[in-house]
C-alpha cells in the first residue's frame, strides 16, 4: 500500500479487485504493457482515488501534484506489484505470468482464453474466498496478493485445526 501526503491529509493507494477491474476494462494494463502515456497513469490514479470524495477541482490539483512530486511510473508499478498482479523487478509484460504456473491443465487453458474477462477469470479465486467466508464487498476491495494471503491463511488454520482434531482423536 502506499501512502501520500497531500494538503495535510494522508491518503493510501492500493490496487484492489475491483478498481483492477476498472482499469483492466479500459485496457489500460495493456498500455501499461506497451506505450503508456501519462494520462494513462493518471487515469489510474484517478481509478485508486475514487474512494476519496474530490471535487473537480481537487482532483485536478491532486493529480497536479502526483505527476510533479512522483515519479509516476514507479507509482503504479509499486501499486502493480504490491496489490500481486506484477512480479518485483519484473516488466509489464511478465503480470500474472507467476500465478499462471501454480494452475492446472484446465484452469491455464481457461486462464489464457482470450474470450474470458478478467472477471471471469477471477471466478474461481472468488470461490475460494466465499467458501472461505469472506463476503463479496470485501473480496472486491481487498488486493491479488492479499486475497492469496487470506486463502492461504485459511487453508493453514484448516490444517491446524485438523491436526488438533487428529490428536486429541488419536489420545
Amino acid at each position: 500500500m502506499k501512502v501520500l501526503e497531500y494538503n495535510n491529509k494522508i491518503y493510501y493507494l492500493k490496487l484492489s479487485v475491483k478498481q483492477y477491474i476498472a482499469i483492466h476494462q479500459l485496457g489500460l494494463i495493456e498500455r501499461l504493457a506497451e506505450y503508456p502515456t501519462t494520462l494513462d497513469y493518471l487515469s489510474i490514479c484517478n481509478i485508486l482515488m475514487s474512494e476519496y470524495e474530490f471535487n473537480e477541482d481537487e482532483i485536478y490539483d491532486f493529480m497536479d501534484y502526483i505527476v510533479e512530486e512522483y515519479d509516476i511510473h514507479k507509482l503504479i508499478e509499486e501499486l502493480l506489484i504490491d496489490s500481486g498482479i506484477m512480479g518485483e523487478n519484473k516488466g509489464n509484460t511478465e503480470v500474472l505470468e507467476e500465478s499462471e504456473s501454480n494452475l492446472s491443465d484446465d484452469e491455464l487453458e481457461r486462464h489464457t482464453d482470450v474470450s474470458m474477462t478478467f472477471e471471469e477469470e477471477l471466478h474461481p479465486l472468488m470461490r475460494d474466498c466465499l467458501a472461505c467466508g469472506m463476503d463479496i464487498d470485501t473480496f472486491y476491495s481487498m488486493t491479488l496478493k492479499e486475497l492469496e494471503i487470506y486463502i492461504e491463511g485459511v487453508k493453514e488454520r484448516i490444517k491446524r485445526e485438523n491436526h488438533d482434531r487428529a490428536t486429541l482423536d488419536y489420545a
